[in-house]
C-alpha cells in the first residue's frame, strides 16, 4: 500500500469516527473538536504530500 493510499484510508476512518461522535453531541463538544482536529492533521499531511508530488512532476523548485 502506498503512502497516499494509507493517508486516504486513514482519512476515511477519521471521517467515519467524526460522524459517529458528532451524531450524538454538539459541534462544540470537546470530543467532536478533538476528532475534527485529528482529521484536519491527516488532511494537511495528504495535501502537503500531494502538492510535493505535483511540484516534482512539473519540475518547479
Amino acid at each position: 500500500m502506498s503512502d497516499v493510499e494509507r493517508l486516504l484510508k486513514k482519512i476515511e476512518l477519521l471521517r467515519h469516527e467524526l460522524r459517529n461522535i458528532a451524531r450524538n453531541k454538539r459541534f462544540a463538544d470537546p470530543e467532536v473538536i478533538a476528532a475534527s482536529e485529528r482529521l484536519d492533521k491527516v488532511l494537511v499531511q495528504y495535501y502537503k504530500f500531494r502538492d510535493m508530488r505535483f511540484v516534482r512532476k512539473i519540475g518547479v523548485g
